[in-house]
């Protein structure tokens, strides 16, 4: 029989394409999630080397090990040999079967695969690039059972059923010491595997140099949250408090019209996303989730099947926008790590679209979907989720590092597939990729138009005092004297119904201060009026809206409205005249 790949051919399959070591590393944590490990451990180990006479610390090996239920004799036969993976299966990351074998020569000259299942000791395998090509056959040895346990760093304890992956001779390996890979890690695999990490699964990183019992360093991976929704201790936790706790004024609005007040540090307005957390430890969500856009499952039609998928978006609360100053963007979060999200850096690239397969995520990029120069687009981000039937119409990479897709302002028209018994893959792609784009666009525009707003209040703020008028105008009416006695009364609210709707306003109307809610809600509560009534930005286009929620009637004015411009507005920025809002409101 003839060989299908001859020898040498390894070497070219090297060059299959990885945006980095640390995306290589990914593909071996895939399968340790995919195995139901909880525990996974990325183990670093360094060598002294002598460079020009001098002696240089080098990372030598790279180790990933796991507590999963690790691989019988017969599958660890076959784990190095390319596209022999376990299939298609919407639970699993992995698919293609390439991901170990592609990874290890990517990255390495000699991998090695060690693993032990519940009812199977420890078995070895490895692959040599210098062996196979030195042998003229494109083969590995099979597994062998080990007597002894595997070799591996005397700091890490060996699961009891498991597998260990370990490279050597790290000639394509981007990084040269342990630290600098150790950071890049922590960067981007916190943010690919955030929904992993957020369900429970630890992943620590262990540094370590050759014959030293203890680590150098060991930190577990953070969630690095791109939608900014994270309340546990994650990648920005530190920045927060930092501002928050920050006594010096240096975070004081620099514009020297304004007065030095709280309300003009963004230290104020940090801190109040600190409350009832312990220092350092979490903080409340950065970003809101979006109405109508979040964990929203989006069905398209495509003539012969149906396929869907799921919009997650989320965009910066005013704290975060707004922190005292006109532009978030220059300080704390928004400088760092919100402006990172957007425009990434060298080392850990990013964009303000994210896909997410099975919880990993894929790719990221604007798609040319939003104008990557505008600096305000760093406060919204958008997540496309997906299962494995469409990676086809999608075009995921057998890397998983990439889709296909590219944004579209027109696509295929319904009427196509209504006359049509079926539509190729590439119909089929186009329609799709436009229906996606057309959801992206309009859920930007959504939260672009909420930042609109709390640029708008917080401007009207400025003026306010600039002008010398600094006395706060009420979010909500509260009336007095003969126009509450006119008013009709309501009935006492239950606790249930209490935080039935508050936590309906919050979700669905975040523009609305807290302060402002709790004080109107207390008073609705009272039985002091009929109906709570808030202001908020309202898609509808309607002057207000009345909602029934928990058996009690909200009212919400529209502030984009012309007549709220033209007419309530200006009414509650005159004090004299504030008492005509209220009897325009209540009629």
């Amino acid at each position: 029989m003839n060989q299908l790949f001859a020898p040498n051919s390894i070497e070219q399959q090297r060059h299959s394409g990885y945006r980095s070591t640390v995306h290589a590393i990914a593909e071996l944590v895939d399968n340790s999630i995919d195995a139901g490990a909880k525990n996974i451990t990325i183990l670093l180990i360094e060598e002294n080397v002598r460079v020009n006479n001098q002696q240089r610390e080098r990372l030598t090996s790279i180790s990933v090990i796991d507590d999963g239920k690790g691989m019988k004799p017969e599958l660890l036969n076959k784990c190095l040999t390319f596209a022999d993976g376990q299939g298609t299966s919407n639970g699993r990351i992995g698919k293609f079967g390439y991901g170990l074998p592609n990874s290890t020569v990517a990255v390495c000259r000699k991998g090695e695969v060690s693993s032990q299942t519940k009812n199977t000791p420890w078995h070895h395998i490895y692959i040599d690039i210098d062996e196979i090509v030195n042998s003229g056959e494109a083969k590995y040895p099979s597994c062998k059972p080990i007597t002894n346990l595997p070799k591996v760093h005397a700091c890490v304890a060996l699961p009891s059923t498991g597998t260990i992956v370990t490279w050597s001779r790290l000639d394509k390996c981007d990084a040269a010491k342990a630290s600098t890979l150790e950071e890049r890690i922590q960067n981007l695999l916190g943010r690919i595997y955030r929904y992993y990490l957020e369900k429970g699964v630890t992943i620590k990183i262990v540094c370590a140099k050759e014959g030293n019992r203890k680590p150098t360093t060991t930190s577990l991976l953070e969630i690095n949250d791109p939608l900014f929704l994270a309340t546990k201790k994650c990648a920005w936790t530190n920045a927060i408090w930092k501002v928050a706790q920050d006594q010096s004024g240096q975070y004081q609005n620099p514009d020297d019209r304004l007065p030095e007040e709280p309300i003009f540090n963004a230290s104020f307005h940090y801190a109040q996303l600190t409350e009832n957390f312990e220092p350092g430890q979490g903080q409340h969500a950065l970003f809101h989730p979006c109405p109508g856009y979040f964990n929203n499952k989006f069905q398209v039609n495509l003539g012969d099947q149906s396929v869907s998928y799921i919009i997650k978006a989320s965009y910066a609360v005013k704290q975060i926008t707004n922190p005292g100053r006109r532009s978030g963007g220059q300080v704390g979060v928004g400088m760092d790590h919100i402006r990172h999200k957007m425009e990434g850096t060298q080392q850990c690239p990013s964009a303000n679209i994210f896909f997410v397969r099975s919880n990993r995520e894929i790719d990221y990029g604007s798609f040319s979907l939003y104008n990557v120069t505008e600096n305000k687009n760093r406060f919204w981000t958008i997540e496309v989720h997906f299962n494995s039937e469409l990676d086809e119409l999608l075009g995921v990479s057998n890397t998983k590092q990439s889709v296909e897709f590219k944004g579209r302002s027109t696509g295929l028209s319904d009427d196509i597939i209504d006359v049509r018994d079926s539509l190729t893959i590439g119909e089929k792609r186009e329609f799709l990729w436009s229906h996606i784009s057309k959801s992206i666009k309009a859920c930007q525009k959504k939260m672009t138009g909420f930042h609109k707003e709390y640029a708008r209040e917080y401007k009207d703020l400025e003026n306010r005092y600039i002008q010398g008028n600094s006395k706060l105008d009420k979010p909500i009416p509260e009336p007095e004297g003969k126009v509450i006695r006119a008013l009709p009364r309501g009935t006492e609210w239950n606790d249930d119904q209490i935080h039935q709707v508050t936590e309906y306003i919050r979700e669905f109307y975040p523009a609305i201060p807290a302060d402002a809610l709790s004080e109107q809600i207390t008073t609705a509560a009272r039985g002091l009026t009929s109906t709570l009534v808030l202001y908020a930005p309202n898609e509808t286009g309607n002057l207000f809206d009345i909602e029934d929620i928990a058996g009690k009637s909200v009212t919400i004015f529209n502030t984009r409205h012309p007549f709220y411009e033209k007419v309530i507005q200006p009414l509650k920025g005159e004090p004299r005249l504030s008492i005509f809002t209220v009897v325009i409101e209540m009629l």
